[in-house]
């Protein structure tokens, strides 16, 4: 569990998301349930994340808090009736008795005597002196350094001896004085009033001892003080204190913290729960004391984010457990609560005091939020709400308290007490009667505050209790808080964010019907003018409470309609158009969607709620200009005099005719000492220009993208204003002489209509649409004249002003092009005779620009025969530029005409809506065609999404109104529109010839692998930098071809996408708008929803198009299905649902196409009704799955594919679209599906084999999900409790009940061993693989071989099984499978030889039940292999096949086999991919391809690894281990041999150093120098250009020096340059390069193997200089003459055959002849290797077995050895593993040594290291730990981001660089690196909403 909570505790930590750390913080409370007895542990380690410097970690590790608390049961002793003398009762008492009390407490000393709380403790200011190169000093001189460090006079920065300046008793009397002197911490203030509890001097205690035993290895700027240590120790407790506390201020360092917490709460952890979920007997005070002594010891820490954790966790702690604090087992009912009513008033006098002292505060829109203080609130408000209403004099103290902060003179103190009178009064309103009455007066004073955040915090603590305010305060109190708040209002300026808090106030109050009754009426016309300057502010959030207020102000006041004339007031005509003017306005410039929302919700207030005559008055002047406002371009600034600004002068206006109680107020809330800054502000707001859609500030792409969004609300709004401007005057008569307001508003719209404006028209359309929306079904009566023209403008077709431009621009150009031609005598394209006026059409214009220049010439020379002059004389150059003259034109004339187009969809659709809203229809015998194209064109071009879904609903309700007519359209307009909706290739398949194969294969699959290849090719093209491994500018390779893979990006698939969605909301629309009665009033429409996909009667097989075609309309029918099906009727889903037997019988059709529709038609219907759909599913699809036949639905000579592959194909893909669609809903259904999938996940179709293992990977990561979060089907729960069964052993291995063995076995399986079988024949009975991957030497073979017999006893008619393994192996297979198991029951084969050999061995294969043979041979002779069916695929050593790309990897998957497994000790050996390549073996698809699974996991987690991983990365990869974890693991068996074998004697690995000769060190050094400037050029050369390195260089020089280090031989001929030199020098020395000292390891591993009494030294040869042991000692002590077995035998590896030749020769046959040897390497044939191993076994006098790593390291049993050398090492760990394992497993009675020799200083040295990093990795995906789904986790993994090289490295940067030093100077962080974190205002708005706290606190009580 332990690691599974390290990475849960990172994720926590590391999250990047708020849902991410959520989740990990639930799962800490599951881990909490599910260990009780670790609650301590956990809460240590989640309180040290609440001291993390980032915010979110803090609130997530609160979360994690309340997950853990909430599993934990509520304190809740039972009380006694009768006191027990007990000696502890005294100590207990005065344990209460040591508590504040509000009797005692007094803020006023507080305040004076405690130091404030600040933002951090100063450190970060501190001098940090690097101290590297002198770590052995004694603690005074350590301490004498440091105080001069931190005094800025060390030694090495001043070169002075700071010894003769002064000493650490000079500094002592002063830094003593100083402190007494100063304020103190407040925690010493609040002890001050008594003395310690018994509790407290305990911990006391403690800390002290820890503190003691940590002085010696503390780091310097850890260290206390020395002035500390004279003081007394026998003082008395409150020294200790002091001591300890000052300890604590020091260590603020978070992993100090983190020890210190871990320490403390393991030692005084307390009682935890029991296993039932019960408190023990054994406890008897409150559990939780500890931590909640330890969180308010926090919240007086000098760092503010300590504060804040501490806080927010105490909350947590006070809702969940505060009823059972401080109550004890022993005490009656009255001193039980006694105790816990006085721990609830001490707990919020500490909160207090910190709302007193904290003077933190963060900035957000010139507002402060002062997290520590707002959460101290919240958990003061937790806490008052456990005291009942009988201890109202306590909450009334707490109050008083809270009045007294108010008095104080520092504004943080009244903000902070304001803070927590919001939550008093928000929790406690049962005592508002109390309360408030008290408060109000103190409220009252924070509104006048001076400063503003103290008056908003005011504000904000009225908003809760706005509703009590009528009733508990007098009309006049009521009416002084709305005055007071209008003139705050009127003093904020644009900057100030605090009027959010006036304004919520307002509104609260305002919208009360009892407190507009207690207030003097108040004219709207002299209320609103004061918010118009908020309307504009720059703060989005001030500018929706504007709009809020607003909305409150203007709606509903229960009044009749008569009075609202009276509601506005004098002068309320001019008010309400400023008003209409500032909304419409808003709508046009705001950006933010839900700001406009708001404002829409006024504009229908002021519309609908206001009186008619004043809203004509108000309206009609300006509805023209509302109009133009909506028509703005683009790109064009407002005209700043259409729109209103609220300035000086209108406000004064208005000012002189308001007359409110307070003569101060202005009518827009200014005063005269507001009025300058006003006018700045409104200077400024008028300077920045205004589009439609933003301001300037905001970006132009927000601002574009508002565009389209801005005008259809602007005409939604002034569509709402149509219905009344029409309407009557009141009292006035309309003679014939005056034109009616319908006349007259019909002529407005008439004069944009009569534009040739694209904008105005569209403008003039939508509005009158939505105005008739607004009336259906009875449309406004319209004047004629509107009607005729916009049926006119209909049939019109004009060029639009907005192309004015560029259409003038390419006249002039075809007119000087024309010229042009003449004057070189060329053929015009064109007759341009007949053009009117000189002026060419579009089309005109592109005919002449669609002929090249050169055809021209043609054409001129042609007809004349070559004779014209001048023409052959064209100069090149001038054909050239003629040429780019015509192409620029011809460009031209296209983006114009395009833009044409696009304005003529746009506005036709628009006026085409409005006519159809309008029912404006020709009457019958004409057509709709004026009507229905221009809505279809728009259905199919407009780009828009919001325009096309206009154009839909439009669209939907003409053919509601041509349901009944005659002859009517709509059969055509839906016919077309499923033409449009399946135009789409890429979302609708078809049959055509361009396919090339029709009927085998599954599209789903094919769809998801052309997804992933297009983003990992857009990754690849579009990020620089990243160009997928092939140089600069090339796209990465992909398995699809580009035409296809980039045919989505092409014009015509853009065009197919735009009428795919605007067919698909005609659709829709359609159905939402017919509702229950499409099947009658649209019946066309119905069949082809319900039998469009069925096969018409009478058709015809014969001919192949024909029958195509019908193909076609299936699939087309199916398509129509699909989109629909979700927006019709639920009353019509019944006879939908009855075509579930057709679809399914639809899914055995021959072609995929019509599988993959049938397929997602199903999982569309699941999700509709998932109850009936899975029924049918579970009946009827799921055993299609299967093999045996049956008789297939569909059958015709077309069909390639055969019918029981069609079967399973369409079956899979069905199941794969219902799980991606379902989501988590399939979960009651997975465990059904499951045994189908597993049956069909070796299946010989390779198509159902991707699809099953997919779904069923999908399936494996729902598993773990509680079976009881959703509701199991209730006519499947029979059968679900097989499969509950099945999945209770797929995810613990260990419930699977032991397997019988029927066959003889010559040995007796461990009890691992039989577990290993357990879980085989699990696997085989559900047709599972997997990867048996235990530890190397555990018995595989056997527990392989036992599965394969026992398989082969049940089912005697099975195929033969394979397995394949390395060539040194096969001979020790079938030596074991003759071993331990008779010919009947296993009969083997050695299949291997020659060619010829290996012929005649052909025909016996079928005779043997098991096959062994050699990947080469199986490669060689694939063709052979892949012709059975086997029962049993085995690949030993399976982690050969790693590499995909391989061909031994891509012959073992052409292999086919009903059962896979692979063996392998290592199966993960360099990265996480090589685990795809296993399971593309056993399972393929289950991991995705290659690419999917590189995306999903092996990126992360290689990245998550760097050494420059931030927390994101570090996140993205734990999460991809945990998602791998859950996929992968009930796949794999891991037991290790520690765990498993008690009786295994240890394996002992030595590093066994030595230094280089002087030969091999000049080589080494001639080489470095040489080439590793060469190396740096290639590689820096190469990386600018490419993305990756000159792999060959590098690796040619790193094998170069390794073998430098193995031996000089090695690297040493002739053609060396040294070869000369180094000659010469060997022969002046006399001697040569076989003499043992010139390789540093031949010496070493001459003494390793005489030190083990293997061989005897020659008396001639001296010891190796460079080995310092003493030879001597081992020559006396030896006996040769005696000695014919050696006590120790030793394997010799190496990974060279020229370095065994070395060993061979100049060590053992010159210096140590007594060795007795064998040799394996690839030079002995595979047929002998076995018999070298067992000659080695059996006979003991054979001394060493030399062997090559590739050769001797896999499978082989080497336990007659028990020493093993490596003389060379692989890059791959996982190989030397491998080989030292192959003496060290079953059957080893001796301990086993492992020596590596390694070159000190080498390049060996860092393979050795990227070993270990390796092997990190390795264990990281695959370990003992991860065993099952229950205990899966990887301890190792975050191991892997601090490599040990780094601290080495900085280690030495730090002491080998003189200039380390100079960085010293000055601060140790930069002032920007110290500033506390900023974060958005939406974090503290999630965390401080005050409707969620109080839901919460009511939801936990």
């Amino acid at each position: 569990m332990a690691s599974r909570l390290d990475r849960l505790f990172v994720l926590l930590e590391t999250g990047t998301n708020s849902v991410t750390k959520k989740a990990a913080a639930q799962q800490l409370g599951e881990a909490q349930r599910l260990h009780p007895h670790e609650l301590h542990h956990l809460l240590g380690r989640v309180s040290v994340l609440l001291k993390s410097q980032q915010w979110d970690t803090r609130v997530s590790a609160a979360q994690a808090i309340q997950a853990i608390l909430s599993q934990v049961p509520v304190w809740d002793p039972e009380s006694v009736d009768i006191k027990p003398l007990d000696s502890d009762r005294s100590n207990k008492n005065d344990c209460s008795k040591n508590r504040l009390t509000l009797e005692d407490f007094d803020m006023v000393q507080v305040l004076a005597k405690s130091s404030h709380l600040t933002g951090s403790e100063g450190s970060e200011y501190d001098l940090v002196i690097a101290e590297g190169d002198q770590q052995q000093q004694s603690t005074n001189t350590h301490s004498d350094k440091l105080l001069a460090a931190n005094l800025g006079l060390d030694p090495r920065l001043m070169g002075v001896d700071t010894s003769e300046l002064f000493t650490a008793e000079d500094l002592a009397l002063p830094v003593q004085s100083k402190i007494q002197s100063t304020k103190v911490p407040v925690n010493e203030t609040l002890r001050q009033s008594g003395g310690l509890s018994r509790r407290e001097i305990n911990r006391a205690k403690r800390k002290a001892r820890q503190s003691l035993s940590k002085q010696r290895s503390r780091e310097p700027d850890d260290q206390p003080e020395t002035s500390n240590r004279s003081m007394p120790s026998s003082n008395n407790v409150e020294s200790l204190k002091k001591k300890i506390k000052l300890e604590d201020g020091v260590s603020t360092d978070l992993s100090s913290t983190c020890e210190v917490k871990k320490e403390e709460l393991s030692v005084s952890a307390g009682p935890v729960p029991d296993g039932t979920g019960c408190w023990p007997d054994t406890a008897l005070d409150w559990p939780l004391e500890t931590f909640s002594e330890s969180l308010c010891q926090d919240l007086f820490s000098q760092k503010w984010e300590v504060r804040h954790g501490a806080a927010t966790a105490l909350r947590e702690l006070v809702r969940l457990h505060g009823e059972g604090a401080g109550k004890s087992r022993d005490q009656t009912k009255d001193e039980m609560n006694e105790n816990h009513r006085r721990w609830i008033v001490d707990a919020a006098l500490r909160l207090l005091c910190v709302l007193a002292l904290d003077r933190f505060g963060d900035f957000v829109s010139d507002q402060v939020v002062a997290p520590v203080r707002e959460t101290c609130a919240q958990a003061l408000g937790s806490l008052v709400v456990l005291l009942s209403k009988d201890e109202g004099k306590d909450i009334m103290g707490i109050l008083k308290v809270l009045l007294k902060l108010l008095e104080q003179d520092v504004w943080e103190a009244r903000h902070g007490a304001l803070l927590a009178l919001k939550y008093l009064l928000a929790v406690r309103d049962d005592l508002l009667d109390q309360l408030l009455p008290q408060a109000f007066p103190a409220v009252m004073r924070g509104l006048s505050d001076p400063v503003d955040d103290v008056g908003a915090a005011a504000a904000s603590a009225l908003i809760p209790v706005a509703s009590a305010l009528p009733r508990l305060l007098t009309p006049e109190q009521l009416q002084s808080v709305i005055a007071r708040l209008w003139e705050l209002l009127r003093e904020q300026d644009e900057l100030a964010a605090a009027c959010n808090s006036f304004m919520g106030l307002l509104a609260a109050i305002l919208s009360l019907p009892a407190a507009r009754a207690c207030l003097s009426p108040q004219p709207l016309s002299q209320v609103l003018p004061r918010l118009w300057p908020f309307l504009s502010h720059s703060s989005s959030s001030v500018r929706k409470a504007t709009l809020q207020t607003l909305r409150t102000l203007t709606g509903d006041d229960g009044d009749h309609k008569d009075n609202s004339l009276e509601r506005w007031g004098d002068e309320g005509g001019i008010v309400l158009q400023e008003a209409l003017r500032h909304v419409f306005q808003r709508i046009l410039i705001e950006h933010i969607g839900t700001i406009q929302e708001v404002a829409e919700c006024v504009w229908e207030n002021l519309v609908v709620r206001s009186d008619l005559e004043l809203l004509l008055h108000a309206a009609c002047p300006l509805v023209s200009t509302w109009l133009c406002l909506a028509m703005q371009a683009d790109h064009a600034p407002f005209n700043p005099g259409l729109l209103i600004i609220c300035t000086n002068t209108n406000a004064n206006l208005i000012a002189q005719k308001a007359s409110l109680k307070t003569g101060q107020l202005n009518g827009d809330g200014q005063s005269d000492s507001g009025s300058s800054s006003m006018s700045v502000t409104s200077k400024s707001t008028s300077e920045l220009k205004a589009y439609i859609g933003g301001i300037e500030t905001v970006p132009q792409n927000i601002r574009l993208s508002n565009t389209v969004r801005a005008r259809i609300m602007a005409t939604r709004v002034l569509g709402l204003l149509s219905r009344y401007v029409v309407k009557p005057a009141p009292g006035v008569v309309y003679t014939p002489d005056i034109p009616s307001p319908a006349l007259c508003y019909a002529r407005v719209l008439l004069a944009h209509l009569a534009s040739r404006s694209s904008l105005q028209r569209t403008i003039v359309g939508l509005t009158i649409a939505h105005w008739a929306a607004l009336e259906h079904p009875n449309p406004p009566e319209i004047p004629d004249i509107l009607r005729e023209k916009l049926l006119g403008c209909l049939s019109e077709c004009v060029y639009y002003d907005e192309i004015a431009g560029a259409f003038t621009r390419i006249l002039h150009e075809s007119r000087d092009y024309i010229a042009t031609l003449k004057h070189y005598k060329l053929a015009l394209p064109i007759d341009v005779d007949t053009v009117a006026n000189g002026v060419l059409t579009l089309d005109q214009i592109s005919n002449l620009a669609a002929k090249p220049v050169t055809l021209l010439l043609l054409i001129a020379s042609g007809g004349n025969n070559g004779n014209i002059p001048g023409i052959n004389k064209l100069k090149p150059k001038l054909i050239t530029s003629l040429e780019e003259r015509r192409k620029a034109l011809e460009v031209g004339a296209s983006n114009t005409a395009a833009q044409q187009q696009a304005l003529n969809v746009m506005a036709m659709a628009a006026l085409a809506g409005a006519a159809t809203m309008l029912h404006c229809l020709p009457e019958p015998p004409n057509p709709l065609n004026p009507l229905v194209k221009p809505l279809m064109e728009a259905i199919k071009r407009e780009e828009d999404e919001d325009l096309q879904k206009l154009a839909a609903k439009h669209l939907a309700h003409l053919v509601d109104l041509c349901s009944e007519r005659s002859p009517s359209p709509n059969n055509k307009i839906i016919t077309n529109l499923c033409t449009f909706l399946c135009s789409d290739f890429e979302y609708t398949p078809r049959v055509s010839d361009r396919e090339s194969d029709l009927f085998d294969g599954i599209l789903t699959l094919s769809n998801r692998q052309k997804n992933a290849e297009r983003v990992a090719y857009n990754r690849g093209t579009g990020m620089p930098g990243v160009s997928g491994g092939r140089g600069p500018g090339r796209p990465p390779a992909t398995e699809i071809p580009l035409e296809e893979l980039l045919a989505c990006d092409e014009p015509e698939a853009k065009a197919a996408r735009t009428r795919r969605r605007g067919a698909t909301f005609a659709l829709t629309s359609i159905a939402n708008l017919f509702g229950r009665n499409l099947p009658t009033r649209l019946p066309f429409f119905w069949e082809m929803i319900l039998s469009g996909h069925e096969k018409k009667e009478g058709t015809t097989d014969d001919e192949k198009a024909n029958y195509r075609d019908e193909i076609n309309r299936i699939i087309f029918g199916l398509q129509v299905m699909e989109v629909v099906l979700p927006s019709i009727d639920k009353s019509l889903l019944q006879p939908v649902l009855e075509t579930l037997t057709r679809l399914c019988s639809l899914l055995t059709h021959a072609y995929k196409t019509v599988r993959h529709m049938a397929s997602r038609c199903i999982a569309v219907l699941a999700m509709l009704n998932t109850e009936i759909t899975m029924g049918h599913v579970v009946k009827s699809v799921t055993p299609l799955l299967e093999t045996h036949n049956g008789d297939t639905c569909n059958s015709n000579a077309l069909a390639t594919a055969s019918d029981l592959d069609v079967r399973r194909q369409g079956a899979a893909e069905a199941l794969t679209c219902i799980v991606e669609c379902l989501g988590v809903k399939v979960v009651p259904y997975a465990v059904l599906f499951m045994v189908p999938l597993l049956g069909r996940m070796s299946d010989r179709n390779h198509a159902v084999r991707l699809a099953c293992n997919a779904t069923f990977a999908t399936l494996v990561q729902l598993l773990p999900l509680d079976p009881g979060s959703v509701a199991d089907p209730p006519h499947l729960v029979k059968e679900k409790a097989q499969e509950r069964q099945f999945l209770e052993q797929l995810l613990n291995p260990r419930t699977i009940p032991d397997t019988k063995l029927t066959i003889k076995v010559a040995a007796e399986l461990r009890s691992y061993q039989q577990q290993g079988l357990n879980w085989l024949d699990f696997l085989n009975r559900y047709r599972l693989h997997g990867v048996l991957c235990d530890d190397m030497g555990l018995g595989k073979t056997l527990q392989t071989l036992c599965i394969l017999a026992l398989d082969h006893h049940r089912n005697s008619q099975s195929p033969p099984s394979l397995v394949v393994c390395p060539p040194t192996l096969t001979g020790h297979w079938v030596y074991e499978a003759e071993k331990f198991f008779q010919a009947k029951d296993l009969l083997v084969m050695q299949y291997g030889g020659s060619p010829p050999e290996r012929e005649k061995l052909r025909p016996k294969v079928s005779q043997h039940r098991l096959v062994v043979a050699s990947y080469d041979i199986v490669r060689k002779d694939i063709e052979f292999f892949e012709l059975f069916q086997w029962n049993y695929c085995v690949l030993d050593e399976g982690h050969i096949i790693k590499n995909g790309k391989t061909k031994n990897a891509k012959a073992a998957k052409r292999l086919h086999a009903h059962h896979r497994l692979i063996l392998s000790g290592t199966p993960v050996q360099n990265d996480v991919l090589e685990l795809w390549s296993l399971f593309d073996f056993l399972m393929p698809g289950f991991l995705g391809s290659e690419k999917q699974f590189a995306a999903k996991y092996s990126r992360p987690i290689l990245a998550c690894r760097e050494s420059k991983a931030g927390p994101k990365e570090q996140e993205a990869g734990a999460l991809a281990m945990e998602a791998l974890h859950r996929q992968v693991l009930p796949f794999l068996l891991r037991r290790n041999k520690e765990d498993v074998l008690e009786d295994l004697p240890p394996k002992i690995t030595q590093d066994y150093y030595c230094d280089l000769s002087p030969l091999q060190r000049s080589l080494y050094e001639d080489f470095r120098v040489r080439h590793s400037m060469t190396l740096m050029e290639n590689n820096s050369s190469t990386a600018s250009t490419a993305s990756n390195p000159p792999r060959g260089h590098a690796f040619e020089a790193l094998r170069y020096l390794k073998n430098v280090c193995n031996h000089p031989k090695l690297v040493f001929g002739p053609r060396h340059p040294l070869y000369q030199t180094i000659c010469a020098q060997l022969k002046q020395q006399q001697t040569t390069l076989g003499e043992i000292e010139h390789g540093a390891k031949l010496p070493a591993l001459k003494q390793l193997l005489l030190d083990c009494g293997i061989g005897q030294p020659q008396p001639q040869i001296t010891p190796a200089r460079t080995i310092p042991t003493t030879a001597g000692n081992i020559e006396g002590q030896q006996t040769p003459s005696q000695q014919l077995v050696s006590q120790h035998r030793a394997l010799i590896f190496c990974q060279l055959k020229a370095m065994l030749d070395i060993v061979e020769k100049d060590l053992l046959s010159v210096h140590l002849p007594t060795v007795t040897y064998l040799r394996l390497d690839g030079s002995v044939p595979a047929t002998q290797r076995h018999a070298v191993v067992t000659r080695f076994n059996a006979d003991p006098s054979i001394d060493v077995l030399l062997l090559t790593t590739q050769v001797g390291g896999l499978g082989l049993n080497l336990t007659g050895a028990d020493t093993v050398i490596f003389v060379e090492h692989d890059w791959n760990p996982m190989k030397d593993l491998q080989a030292m394992d192959r003496a060290h497993r079953i059957g080893q009675k001796k301990v086993v040594n492992v020596y590596r020799l390694i070159t000190r200083n080498t390049v060996e040295e860092k393979i050795m290291g990227l070993q270990k990093f390796k092997i990190n990795t390795a264990k990281t995906v695959i370990s003992t730990e991860n065993s099952s789904l229950t205990t899966m986790g990887t301890e190792q993994l975050f191991d892997l981001f601090s490599l040990d090289n780094g601290k080495e490295k900085k280690t030495n940067d730090n002491s080998s660089t003189p200039q380390a030093v100079d960085t010293t100077l000055g601060l140790s962080r930069t002032v920007l690196e110290i500033l506390p974190e900023l974060w958005e205002q939406q974090q503290y708005d999630d965390e401080y909403d005050l409707e969620s706290f109080l839901s919460t606190l009511k939801g936990s009580n």
